[in-house]
């Protein structure tokens, strides 16, 4: 099987909700139901007729001291079970360095997500094996071409786009500055 091409487009009318449709070759294929506020953010993936595949939850975004962090982390659930956890490269110049996404998978290879300094093209490892390309595109809406390499899990690799528009594109400021 050749290499598969999704088109993730956020639904122009839930632009404070985040809810995606998938679609590959013009066909809606999955679906993502977002929520939260500017301070929280989840993300059922799902197939069209609702069976949820994985769930993105937003961690806590103050640390151990009561402190806000300027660092997202998500919690990546399959079958109800915590399967990885997600971070971000701890940077306070993180606007001068290439965006990092780490994908942290108990016993297993796991993801990692760079991308350029604009936040628009990015490349999915698992391990040392290049297994997708998420490519950010103009528009009023987000939107995304993600292209899953042949024998790559799909579903994994369309949810670390969802994953680049929480961290990067989402209507939340970009960054808070840490509290001392």
């Amino acid at each position: 099987m050749p290499e598969k091409e999704f088109h993730i487009k956020q639904k122009i009318f839930d632009l404070d909700s985040d809810n995606f449709k998938i679609k590959c070759d013009g066909v809606e294929v999955y679906q993502v139901k977002g929520g939260g506020s500017p301070h929280w953010n989840q993300s059922s993936f799902q197939t069209m007729d609702g069976k949820e595949l994985a769930f993105l939850k937003q961690t806590n975004t103050i640390d151990k001291d009561s402190k806000h962090v300027p660092w997202k982390s998500f919690e990546w659930i399959k079958d109800g079970k915590v399967w990885a956890y997600v971070h971000q490269k701890k940077s306070y110049w993180n606007f001068m360095e290439k965006k990092i996404i780490s994908i942290d998978i108990p016993g297993e290879n796991d993801y990692k997500i760079t991308g350029d300094r604009m936040a628009w093209k990015f490349e999915v490892f698992k391990g040392d094996e290049r297994v997708g390309d998420i490519d950010k595109k103009w528009g009023l809406i987000d939107h995304y071409g993600v292209r899953v390499a042949e024998g790559a899990n799909e579903v994994d690799i369309l949810l670390c786009g969802i994953l680049v528009d929480h961290f990067f594109h989402n209507n939340e400021p970009q960054r808070k500055p840490p509290t001392f």
